[in-house]
């Protein structure tokens, strides 16, 4: 039997135990099978089942700059269908997000012209998260601190995409039912 260790994100570690079966030819030509001693380092034994932002992120994400007008960003919402944008800096690295919301709160009700530069409102953004993380993590960094979004982005800070909690909570329940 092999003695398997496997990391989990939670930072616990879950022991389990799994036969070791290992068929040799042997010269006349028979089939034994023999136990073989055997250790698995980490996160092997399970590493294809972690689920990864990528597997629940938006990919086509349409961004807008700190220059963009309030009505600019408002319209492209609509013509999306999404109540929230990226906002990226003119060399492409993630700074902020912009709602509907912020919009309505932020120009509209304070009677500001829809001339007014995303840059005025924009809620920087403090968290991002990229593909490769692990999705249970990214779901528990949005639920401790109520984010609703996460903007994903590569290791230069580029956005990639979003994350949305509603999401990645889908694809945690469909990963835990199969």
């Amino acid at each position: 039997m092999r003695k398997a260790r496997h990391r989990r994100s939670d930072l616990s570690t879950v022991q389990v135990l799994v036969p070791a079966r290992v068929d040799l030819t042997l010269a006349k030509g028979t089939m034994e099978q023999i136990a073989v001693p055997a250790t698995i380092q980490g996160g092997d034994l399970l590493e294809a089942n972690t689920m990864h932002v990528n597997d629940a992120m938006l990919k086509q994400v349409v961004t807008i700059t700190p220059n963009d007008s309030a009505q600019s960003a408002a319209r492209l919402m609509a013509e999306l269908d999404v109540s929230v944008l990226p906002v990226e800096s003119p060399v492409g690295t993630a700074l902020a997000l912009v709602s509907d919301r912020d919009i309505l709160s932020s120009v509209v009700a304070r009677g500001r012209a829809l001339t007014t530069s995303v840059y005025e409102f924009m809620k920087p953004c403090t968290e991002v998260c990229q593909p490769e993380d692990d999705l249970e993590d990214a779901y528990r960094k949005m639920d401790e601190q109520d984010l609703t979004r996460l903007i994903v982005v590569d290791a230069d800070r580029h956005v990639v995409g979003m994350l949305s909690r509603a999401a990645a909570a889908r694809m945690l329940r469909a990963g835990a039912s199969a």
